[in-house]
C-alpha cells in the first residue's frame, strides 16, 4: 500500500491526490539512488490505480492487488533490461499491449526499470508512445541516472526525485516491523545508508550486517585482488560495506565516535586509522564512490573497474 511507503511522504501525497481527483498522468519518471523505494512506490501506485476497492490507495486484499503482487495481472507489466540493455523489441511489445483496452483493471501500467539502459532505438520508440499516449495507460520509468534519459522523454514525464530515507525513519520501521532492539535497528539503519530495501535484507538476514572487516583493509595480498574483484562484482553489497568501514575510519581519524557503524570493532578501527593519513583515507572513499558510480551509471566492465579500485586501495595503504 502507498501508505506503507517509508520516507517519501510528499511523493505519496501527490500520487494519492492525483488518484482521488482523477488527474492521473500518462508518464512518470522516478529518479533517485538505488534501493530507496522507487520500485516499491511504482508497484503500489499500480495497485492503487487498479484496486477493486477504489479510493486513493490499494487494499492489498482484493484479487487485483494480489495478482499485481504475484506478477500475474494482465494489465500491469514490469519491464527490465534483457541482458545489459532495454531493447527495442521490448518497447515495441509494450507499445502493442498499450494500444489494447485493459483486460481486467482500470489502467494498463508499465513499469520500466533501469530506464537509463534503453538503447537509442528503444528510447526513440518509447518517445513515440509518450507523444501520443494511449488512453488508460500509465508508464513509469525508474532510473538512478537522469542524465542518461533523453531530454525529450524527461519533458513528457512527471518527474519525481527520490532521496535517501532518513536514518530515524528506517530505525522506527525496523523496530516496528521486525521487533529489533534499539541498538540493532540503529546499526542496520546506519549500514543501509538510507536504502530501505537494503535495511530489510539485513533485518531478514543478520549475516549481511556482520562485523567482519573487508580484507582489503586488513591484509590482502595483491595476488588475491582478482578473486576479491570477482566476488564484489557478483555481490555489489560488498562495495557498500567497504564504504561503511572507510567512513568509520574517517570518523575515528577525526576523533568522532557518534555515527560509527561498526562500534563493536572500535579497537580495530583505531588501529587501522593510525596507519593511514587523513588525506589517503579521503582519497580511498572518493575512489570507492567513483567506482560505484562507474558500475551503476556507465557501461563499464564491473570486474575490470573493481580490479583497478582494489589495486589503488592497496597502493594507498602502501602495500604494493
Amino acid at each position: 500500500m502507498l501508505r506503507d511507503v517509508i520516507g517519501h511522504d510528499r511523493i505519496v501525497q501527490i500520487l494519492r491526490r492525483q488518484i482521488a481527483e482523477g488527474r492521473v498522468g500518462n508518464a512518470y519518471l522516478f529518479v533517485g539512488p538505488p534501493d530507496v523505494g522507487k520500485g516499491f512506490v511504482a508497484l503500489n501506485f499500480a495497485k492503487a490505480l487498479n484496486c477493486l476497492q477504489g479510493g486513493d490507495d490499494s487494499c492489498d486484499i482484493c484479487i487485483s492487488c494480489r495478482k499485481i503482487d504475484d506478477g500475474l495481472h494482465p494489465d500491469v507489466q514490469v519491464i527490465s533490461p534483457s541482458g545489459s540493455w532495454l531493447k527495442i523489441d521490448q518497447i515495441r511489445a509494450m507499445r502493442r499491449r498499450a494500444a489494447l483496452k485493459p483486460l481486467e483493471g482500470r489502467f494498463k501500467v508499465f513499469i520500466i526499470r533501469e530506464a537509463d539502459r534503453m538503447t537509442d532505438e528503444a528510447a526513440n520508440s518509447l518517445l513515440k508512445t509518450l507523444e501520443e499516449p494511449p488512453t488508460d495507460t500509465v508508464i513509469i520509468l525508474i532510473t538512478t541516472n537522469l542524465s542518461a534519459i533523453l531530454p525529450t522523454i524527461t519533458s513528457r514525464c512527471q518527474l519525481f526525485r527520490f532521496g535517501a530515507v532518513p536514518k530515524e525513519e528506517i530505525e522506527g520501521f525496523l523496530r516496528e516491523r521486525f521487533n529489533l532492539s534499539d541498538q540493532a535497528a540503529s546499526r542496520i539503519a546506519l549500514l543501509s545508508d538510507g536504502r530501505v530495501s537494503r535495511a530489510i535484507e539485513m533485518a531478514r538476514n543478520p549475516s549481511l550486517a556482520e562485523e567482519a572487516p573487508p580484507r582489503l583493509l586488513t591484509g590482502m595480498e595483491p595476488i588475491e585482488i582478482f578473486r576479491e574483484a570477482e566476488e564484489m562484482a557478483g555481490n555489489p553489497e560488498k562495495l557498500e560495506v567497504l564504504l561503511t568501514w572507510l567512513r568509520d575510519l574517517m570518523l575515528v581519524k577525526a576523533g568522532v565516535q557518534e555515527g560509527i557503524v561498526h562500534v563493536g570493532s572500535l579497537d580495530l578501527l583505531r588501529s587501522l586509522a593510525s596507519r593511514l593519513p587523513r588525506g589517503r583515507l579521503l582519497e580511498a572513499v572518493k575512489l570507492v564512490m567513483r567506482t560505484r558510480q562507474l558500475i551503476t551509471q556507465h557501461n563499464v566492465n564491473p570486474n575490470l573497474a573493481l580490479e583497478v579500485m582494489c589495486l589503488k586501495l592497496l597502493e594507498l595503504q602502501g602495500r604494493i
